[in-house]
């Protein structure tokens, strides 16, 4: 996303009526208010025409005319805006004001609108993605529950390819498999019939030989392509979703529509994978079962089940949250279990764990704990959407809520899991958890060097249909370790047939509170393997280490580098190159190229001002730039041994060319989030230029 200056080229932009709404809105908001004090005329020009926000009459003129002044003779300048890549129009801005440092200035207030707009594109982007991700995940436990009530492979097809056609009217659908270098139809549905072919050929061919999703929206699109098949050439619009599993079975979905106008987006292409990748697991299995002995096919459905496990049940502890330490471990059993975790991080001061566990073995235990994992996730988001996200969901709303969602299902599957869900809040040092049957938590305490079980009073989820759910909270301190595991941990058998238990896990927990989370819990994993003389086990082996941990100071440089140069102008060059170079290196996540021009205009006007006014001109004395990341902040200090520089004497720049000078400490100002002028030691003097890096943009501002 930019800016582009374009003096005498005019150019009209095609732009959406939406798109261009909103930055019209965003200049009357934003660009406006600052065109008025300046007594600047403001035009914003797309295809549809001029819309002029300030003007005076004498100044409106056509986007054609290219001469530099109007009618009236003030200058004048035009601002192309880019949005994602794309042209949005153009700014007209006009006036006797106009200098090239306003002229800058318009152009970052121009630039900040379209970049905000570009965010807000981004959060909707990914909330669309999110959505399809939570459909997908939907329609595989929809149809996995049909496990028990579905006795043959054809029932289930054809269950997954009714999934398919409902999601829009007058849909057509047909599975495609790769067997014997061609492709079989092994289902459809409102298709006629369907005859094998080369795999070679066909669109169906090309998107499995390069293992791309294929969407052809629009009839002309689709006679358009040279290798449609017959049966595909009348429709109006179609996406193919090719799918291939670990064992090498490959199959394509392939979804269309006749006389329609509907389009598929990739919302429709992620939901066709997910079911193009439950039918190969039905296929895969009933070809398992068909060919191979029993142990080898229980071989089978382990694998599968720890990829299920791995991809749906485990989620990914955060590493960068300050104040906490997050570490998990799943050693698998040689069965399938329903051991699942997942971390929620709301901010930099607030995450939620959960840990949990279906009752029973093998897929349909690990697709319940997927599905319980997915609904926690649906939970939380629609209890945001309703509450806001200024008042965050309480646990024990959330657990109700997910409560009431599955309990029937899992009474239907003869199952239930406990868990337990746990808010860690570091602004109150507070725990909040709510406990539904599951292992007791421990709590090791610090300060007094003990453990202590946590536990709660609610029933395991799907137990009982009427629950109401109350959260625990437990104040911490740093140093203090949060441990959750499941009953594999504690259940782990040594030769004799004795069992690990609670109070040998709780002082191997106490004996670690030393180490750091992860340490720990591959300190506990080996004294269980110890205690039981085996590397396998008979359950999962499931932990979750929390230690709270000291927080970092804000004024701790996190990264610090300096450069001396003499005060000849010349040095400008090499000065900004080691500005630019540190941010990049620093790696710090906000600061945009943009970002690090404005560094380096405001060191420039800053250096400038040292090397005449503080110097007087005189090339030879030193000038000591420091550059640093600390805490929320990365600044640019220049320490010099001149004359003291007060900036509350410089007048402020006249606008209307009256007078020169000014510009230089309006830029600097304008530039940065906080400018400092200090005397650090005797006959030294400091000018130190910060930017704030957390937090980057929450308020829709440049700043």
């Amino acid at each position: 996303m930019s800016t582009a200056s374009s003096d005498s080229i005019a150019v009209h932009h095609q732009v959406s009526a939406e798109l261009s709404n909103r930055i019209l809105n965003e200049l009357q908001r934003a660009a406006r208010p600052v065109a008025r004090s300046l007594n600047l005329s403001l035009a914003y020009v797309t295809d549809a025409g001029e819309q002029w926000l300030t003007a005076d009459s004498l100044c409106s003129y056509s986007i054609s005319d290219e001469h530099d002044r109007c009618c009236a003779g003030h200058k004048r300048t035009r601002i192309d805006l880019v949005c994602e890549g794309r042209p949005a129009g153009t700014a007209l801005l006009c006036g006797d004001a106009l200098t090239e440092d306003i002229r800058a200035a318009m152009a970052s207030i121009i630039e900040t609108i379209t970049r905000q707009i570009e965010m807000e594109n981004g959060e909707t982007a990914l909330l669309e993605e999110l959505s399809s991700s939570w459909e997908s995940l939907e329609a595989v436990y929809e149809i996995s529950s049909d496990l028990r009530a579905f006795a043959s492979p054809a029932d289930l097809l054809d269950r997954i390819m009714t999934r398919a056609t409902s999601f829009q009217e007058g849909l057509s659908a047909a599975l495609w498999l790769e067997r014997d270098g061609e492709l079989e139809p092994v289902a459809m549905k409102n298709v006629d019939g369907l005859a094998a072919r080369s795999k070679l050929g066909g669109l169906v061919g090309r998107a499995i030989a390069e293992k791309t999703g294929i969407i052809l929206n629009g009839r002309n699109r689709v006679t358009g392509s040279l290798d449609i098949e017959p049966e595909l050439c009348k429709a109006a619009s179609l996406l193919v979703a090719p799918t291939e599993t670990r064992q090498g079975l490959v199959n394509a979905l392939v979804i269309w529509h006749e006389g329609s106008d509907r389009q598929f987006d990739s919302r429709t292409m992620g939901l066709a994978e997910a079911l193009a990748l439950q039918a190969a697991m039905v296929i895969e299995n009933d070809r398992l079962y068909r060919a191979s002995i029993e142990s080898e096919r229980l071989k089978q459905e382990v694998e599968i089940g720890g990829r299920i496990q791995q991809t749906l049940l485990l989620g990914q502890p955060p590493r960068d949250i300050d104040g906490l330490q997050v570490a998990a471990l799943t050693v698998p059993s040689q069965r399938i279990d329903g051991d699942f975790y997942d971390f929620v991080r709301h901010n930099d001061q607030c995450m939620d764990v959960l840990v949990g566990d279906v009752m029973g073995k093998g897929i349909p235990a690990a697709l319940l704990g997927a599905a319980t994992k997915n609904c926690f996730i649906r939970a939380t988001g629609a209890l945001i959407a309703a509450t806001g996200i200024a008042q965050l969901p309480r646990s024990e709303d959330i657990v109700s809520l997910v409560h009431e969602e599955v309990t029937r299902q899992f009474m239907a599957f003869d199952s239930f899991a406990t868990l337990c869900y746990a808010r860690f809040d570091l602004a109150e040092s507070r725990m909040d958890f709510v406990d539904c049957g599951h292992t007791k938590t421990i709590h090791y305490g610090k300060s007094d060097d003990r453990c202590e079980l946590l536990k709660g009073d609610n029933m395991p989820i799907g137990f009982v249909e009427r629950e109401s759910h109350a959260q625990v909270s437990v104040f911490f301190e740093a140093g203090d370790v949060f441990f959750f595991y499941s009953d594999g941990v504690t259940e782990a058998q040594n030769p004799a047939g004795e069992m690990f238990g609670q109070d040998r896990l709780c002082e191997c927990v106490r004996a670690n509170n030393h180490l750091d989370a992860e340490e720990m819990i591959m300190s506990v994993q080996r004294t269980i393997a110890a205690f039981s003389k085996s590397e396998t086990f008979d359950d999962d082996l499931t932990c979750v280490a929390v230690r709270i941990a000291n927080r970092k100071s804000k004024d701790t440089p996190l990264t610090e580098e300096n450069m001396e140069i003499s005060s000849d102008l010349k040095n400008l060059a090499p000065a900004r190159e080691f500005v630019r170079r540190f941010c990049l290196e620093a790696r710090i996540p906000s600061m945009s190229e943009d970002r690090i021009a404005e560094f380096e205009l405001a060191m420039t006007e800053a250096l400038t001002n040292i090397c005449r006014h503080s110097y007087h001109g005189r090339e030879d004395e030193m000038i000591e730039i420091r550059a640093v990341v600390a805490g929320d902040s990365v600044s640019i200090e220049l320490l010099h041994g001149g004359d003291t520089f007060d900036p509350a004497r410089v007048e402020a720049p006249a606008f209307d060319g009256s007078r020169e000078g000014g510009f230089g400490i309006f830029i600097i100002q304008k530039t940065m989030d906080e400018v400092a002028y200090s005397e650090v030691e005797s006959g030294r003097h400091s000018i130190r230029l910060t930017k704030k890096i957390k937090g980057d943009h929450t308020d829709g501002s440049n700043d």
